[in-house]
C-alpha cells in the first residue's frame, strides 16, 4: 500500500520529526533552551511573589482590553503556538490506521480533541469565577501568589534535574 502524497497531513508529524532531529544534531542548544525556559519560570515565580505582597491589588485592578473577540483572541494564541504542532505530532501518529481513509481519522481526533478543549475551558471558567472572589481578600491573594511561586519553582527545578 502506498501512502498519498500530501504535505499538509503529515506536517505535524514532520514537525515533531524535525525537532527530534533538531535536539539530536545540537543537544547543546537544547539544553540551552531548557535552562531558558527553568530562568523563565523562575522569574514569573519572583514576579508572583512581589505581586502577592503588594497591598494594592484585587480585583478592581485588571485591566480589560475592549475591542476584540475571545474567540478570536483564542484562535490566535493557539494558531501561533509551536507547542500545538508538536503536542498533535507525537499524539497523533500512534493513533493513525494508515489502511483507512485518513480524512476520516483526522476528523474524528479533531472532534474529541475540540471536545475535551470545550470541557477543560468550561471548568477553567468555572474555576476562575469561583476563585475571582476569593482574590478580594488580600490574605488569600497573598497566600496563592505563594502557592503559585512555589509550584513554579518547583517546575523549575525538576526541569534542571532532567539535564
Amino acid at each position: 500500500m502506498t501512502l498519498p502524497v500530501d504535505p499538509t497531513r503529515y506536517l505535524t508529524f514532520a514537525a515533531a520529526l524535525g525537532l527530534g532531529a533538531l535536539a539530536a544534531a545540537f543537544p547543546q542548544a537544547v539544553k540551552a533552551l531548557i535552562v531558558i525556559g527553568a530562568a523563565y519560570l523562575l522569574g514569573l515565580a519572583y514576579k508572583s511573589l512581589k505581586a502577592g505582597f503588594k497591598d494594592e491589588g484585587g480585583l478592581g485592578h485588571v485591566e480589560i482590553k475592549a475591542g476584540g473577540s475571545a474567540f478570536g483572541d483564542a484562535f490566535m494564541v493557539q494558531i501561533a503556538n509551536p507547542k500545538i504542532l508538536l503536542f498533535f505530532g507525537a499524539v497523533l501518529p500512534p493513533f493513525l490506521d494508515f489502511s483507512r481513509p485518513l480524512p476520516a481519522q483526522f476528523v474524528m481526533f479533531a472532534a474529541a480533541t475540540i471536545g475535551l478543549d470545550v470541557v477543560a475551558t468550561i471548568a477553567y471558567g468555572f474555576g476562575g469565577a469561583a476563585l475571582a472572589s476569593r482574590m478580594a481578600d488580600p490574605r488569600f491573594r497573598r497566600g496563592f501568589a505563594i502557592a503559585v511561586a512555589l509550584i513554579l519553582t518547583a517546575a523549575a527545578g525538576l526541569i534542571v534535574s532532567r539535564l
